[in-house]
């Protein structure tokens, strides 16, 4: 009700704005549909530019300044339809409408039958001993259990019932949950000893308590369980806490300076981007959270043996497990639903958002800091990039996961903004916040300059990324972010791509678009305060232009895990392309490969199959599949080809940059016969590293020869992996932003 209420009241606001205005207000743009009408696209673009120059100077807040924006845009969209600006005002309207599925809460409480029994799966050496009080109603138990049955998979896990209830009741309810190991506890004793007990008989890695007035929502269990796995420092996960409204309890929670805990997101949407990434807090109540049994046992288990306010026995809890040098996290996507009120929870506490049950030395627990800040972070950073990252779909998307877990080992908190539409996306946008990383989106976000207005004092750096989207938001990035310095990464330089593109087709009409990118391109370089290239071929391309400092342009290179090679030559068969079709170059290389080499090495090798690997692939790509040419389109885990397939290809006849379907096979270890233009800038060794060919009958002949020489192929391989561990490791990766961030005094000491 409350979501719906605040999506209604959205929608409301937006209606409001949209009614009519005084003639005299809207005779300046009135005047410049006249203009555009009769002189064309020159002035069309210095309209536009006069208008977004004095709208971004309008003395407005946010909400104001949205206003203004939906007013003009309903009435004059001719002016903006191409503008980014546009589409998200476009998709923050589609939002009030029709609110996106992530904001509902999808707390669905299972019905009860009183003859159904709950079955648990019995584990003799399970991943997580999941530990249940009885001390609730029949009914909320068993809505509790149900729903736990019902949500947790991936992991083998046991149930432990820590029996309170007295006995008539205890026979009643075990009668209807089987699977599961009952822990006697007797009379009188506090929710701490019941935690202390069940963990005594725990035979899990993992210990996760859970209060049986909570109702467990779809993944609480794996997500605490995948944090252990991908945070080593971890010592306690917590879940979200929300109440059935549809609100937020806990989100986690601090110790302000007098060393009293207080609860974070208290009454905030459960998916108010701020409450809604994986973060480093104080501490998590011990209702419904997570620890490793050795470290649970070592620390003495929950200390005060008769402690019933679990926000305090939480904090104690936390802090015990802080001073071995672990970690304390809030997983927001671990959520459980408070299902009985303050009268059954000594905990609950709904119209407070602090306690006062005890005082925490801060500083005992924690490395340096005092006041409100959870963490002390070494600073602040915000991506922004034209969309959100599908690093299983495009090599770009997996080098800015790549800094995104840089940032973060460096001690850095990094916000990402996706400039064109602001949506969550699902998948991608939960593996980010999974991250650390804080996304933001509609419609808690309504527009980039409305938020770099209220929040770009705050960052030390802004990183954007790809020439339209740093194009779109560098002068607002400057005007707001006051103390931040400006990184444009290119990924490839987009106007040298075009402008092979234009070449290749003899196109007058692509080459002056390329030329106009180039200009916009070229602006961007000279505005930011350091620009990341691919290679040392890209940066002296960039330094042949008037005013472009060589000290502002840094190569970095691919950034690649490296997964290593799995089987031998002789286990593997047929030959692969990998690549994205949203991404021009690589449809044109695949026409051009299948048409005109495919049939000259099919000569040769006719048992060959050919794997086209990679989303979208547009209706000309389709049509190219047949028996022997297999188009798989998306696939969630590329690894099975790399490791199948004898060869990869890359016959790119244009692009710019460094190409990560190169780099991708050579940490499989997988050799890899390219063009020229592939391994343009990359410093491979052609016939050392990889094999080069460019006309067709070479190219053919060079698949050929390395298809069938066991020799040559374990060499390639060898030297392949050798070059990605030296040159595009993270560890590689990782030494060079390191470096750049401290000669922009980004990063300290």
């Amino acid at each position: 009700m409350a979501e719906q209420k605040e999506n209604n009241a959205f929608a409301e606001e937006i209606t409001a704005l949209h009614q009519p205005m005084p003639r005299r207000i809207t005779a300046p743009l009135r005047w410049t549909k006249k203009v555009v009408v009769s002189g064309g696209s020159f002035l069309k673009q210095f309209c536009l530019a006069g208008l977004r120059w004095l709208f971004q100077r309008l003395p407005l807040n946010e909400a104001a300044s949205y206003g203004m924006k939906s007013f003009f845009y309903q009435r004059f969209g001719f002016l903006f339809q191409k503008t980014i600006s546009y589409q998200v005002w476009q998709n923050a309207r589609a939002d009030a409408s029709q609110p996106s599925s992530f904001m509902s809460l999808s707390a669905h409480i299972p019905s009860l039958d009183p003859n159904e029994v709950i079955y648990f799966p019995q584990n003799q050496h399970p991943d997580v001993s999941v530990v249940v009080p009885l001390f609730h109603r029949e009914d909320v138990l068993i809505q509790c259990l149900k729903s736990l049955c019902h949500t947790s998979s991936g992991y083998t896990y046991e149930v432990l019932l820590v029996d309170f209830l007295p006995e008539a009741e205890s026979r009643m309810l075990l009668s209807r949950i089987k699977g599961v190991r009952v822990v006697p506890a007797g009379q009188g004793k506090s929710m701490a000893e019941m935690w202390n007990l069940g963990a005594d008989m725990a035979r899990g890695k993992h210990i996760a308590f859970l209060a049986g007035g909570l109702l467990p929502l779809p993944g609480w269990l794996e997500e605490m369980v995948r944090t252990f796995a991908d945070q080593s420092e971890a010592g306690l996960v917590g879940s979200q806490i929300d109440l059935p409204e549809g609100i937020i309890w806990e989100g986690g929670g601090m110790v302000d300076k007098a060393g009293v805990p207080r609860r974070l997101g208290c009454g905030a949407h459960p998916f108010q981007p701020e409450f809604s990434y994986l973060r480093e807090v104080d501490f998590c109540s011990a209702i419904s959270f997570m620890v490793p049994k050795d470290l649970f046992m070592q620390v003495g288990g929950i200390a005060d043996k008769d402690c019933d306010d679990m926000i305090q026995a939480g904090a104690r809890l936390s802090g015990a497990l802080r001073l071995t040098g672990r970690k304390v996290f809030n997983n927001p996507l671990s959520k459980a639903v408070i299902l009985s009120g303050p009268e059954e929870n000594a905990w609950m506490n709904l119209k407070g958002k602090r306690t006062a049950r005890g005082n925490f030395d801060r500083k005992s627990t924690r490395s340096g800091g005092s006041g409100d800040k959870i963490i002390d972070p070494a600073g602040k950073i915000l991506v922004i990039d034209i969309r959100t990252p599908t690093p299983d779909q495009d090599s770009g998307s997996q080098d800015i996961v790549s800094f995104f877990n840089i940032f973060h080992s460096l001690g850095f908190e990094v916000t990402f903004i996706p400039a064109s539409d602001l949506q969550f996306v699902e998948k991608y946008t939960p593996d980010m916040q999974r991250m650390g990383v804080r996304c933001l989106y509609s419609p808690f976000v309504r527009g980039i300059n409305g938020y770099l207005k209220s929040h770009g004092r705050e960052y030390d750096l802004v990183l954007l990324y790809k020439v339209h989207c740093a194009a779109y938001c560098i002068d607002m990035v400057r005007r707001y972010c006051l103390r931040a310095r400006i990184i444009f990464d290119t990924v490839d330089l987009h106007f040298v791509r075009e402008q092979r593109q234009a070449e290749l087709e003899a196109s007058h009409e692509l080459m002056k678009n390329a030329n106009k990118t180039k200009i916009q391109e070229l602006s961007v370089i000279r505005k930011a305060d350091c620009t990341i290239v691919l290679s040392t071929e890209e940066r002296a391309l960039l330094l042949k232009e008037p005013d472009v400092i060589g000290e502002k342009i840094a190569v970095i290179p691919l950034i690649r895990e490296i997964p290593g090679r799995g089987n031998s030559f002789s286990a593997r068969k047929d030959i692969l392309f990998v690549g994205g079709f949203e991404h021009r170059p690589n449809v044109d290389a695949m026409l051009s490969f299948v048409c005109e080499i495919w049939p000259l090495i099919k000569k040769k090798l006719p048992e060959l199959v050919f794997y086209i690997v990679g989303s979208k692939p547009p209706e000309e790509i389709l049509n190219l599949a047949g028996d022997d040419v297999v188009i798989t389109g998306y696939v969630p885990d590329i690894s099975p080809y790399f490791h199948g397939c004898r060869l990869s290809v890359a016959p790119l006849r244009y692009g710019a940059g460094l190409k990560g379907k190169v780099a991708t096979s050579l940490s499989y270890g997988l050799p890899c016969v390219a063009s020229s233009v592939a391994v343009e800038g990359s410093g491979l060794n052609p016939g050392g590293d990889i094999l080069v060919a460019d006309k067709p009958e070479a190219f053919a002949m060079a698949v050929e020869r390395l298809y069938r020489n066991e020799v040559l192929w374990n060499a390639l391989s060898d030297r392949g992996l050798d070059f990605m561990k030296q040159h595009f490791s993270f560890d590689a990766g990782r030494q060079k932003l390191e470096s750049l961030l401290r000669n922009l005094d980004v990063l300290k000491g």
